[in-house]
Parts: C-alpha cells; sequence; structure tokens
C-alpha cells in the first residue's frame, strides 16, 4: 500500500465531488489499497458519502461496472516500511 498515493487519489474523489459528480469509483489492484481509501471516506468523507455513490474496491469489484468519475491508483512505489524513533 501506498498512503501518499491514496491521499492523492482522495483529492481527486474530492475534487470531482465538489465539481457536481456524485458517481465515483476509486479502484486499485491491491485489496490493502482499497481498505486504506474506504478508511479514508468513511472518517473523512462519511456526509458526502450519504449524498453520493463513491465505491473503493479492487479491479475485481468494480469489474463490469462503470460509474461518471473512475480514478484508478496503481500504487506504483517503492517499499515502504516503518523505522521505530529512538
Amino acid at each position: 500500500m501506498n498512503f501518499w498515493q491514496a491521499l492523492s487519489s482522495f483529492q481527486l474523489i474530492h475534487e470531482s465531488y465538489v465539481n457536481g459528480l456524485r458517481s465515483i469509483g476509486y479502484v486499485t489492484p491491491y485489496r490493502a489499497q482499497a481498505n486504506v481509501m474506504e478508511l479514508l471516506l468513511a472518517h473523512l468523507y462519511a456526509a458526502e458519502c450519504a449524498t453520493a455513490d463513491i465505491i473503493a474496491a479492487t479491479v475485481h469489484r468494480f469489474q463490469g461496472s462503470e460509474r461518471d468519475v473512475m480514478v484508478f491508483d496503481t500504487v506504483d512505489s517503492e517499499p515502504q516500511f516503518v523505522q521505530e524513533c529512538y
């Protein structure tokens, strides 16, 4: 997963919503990345999700579906490691 990529994609979802689009899909090949976006949407965008059709899922779940806007997150990055601070 790539948290910064998820935040960038969240910004695209927000801009789409602000511009009046209410059918928005976030699609990624990895379940962990979809889970991160689901958490962002649930905690930061709950009110907007209640008035719109915004879904985060893997490519397999979206197969055959369509939305007005589709944000595709490749999650392409270097591996991310958590370092302990001493």
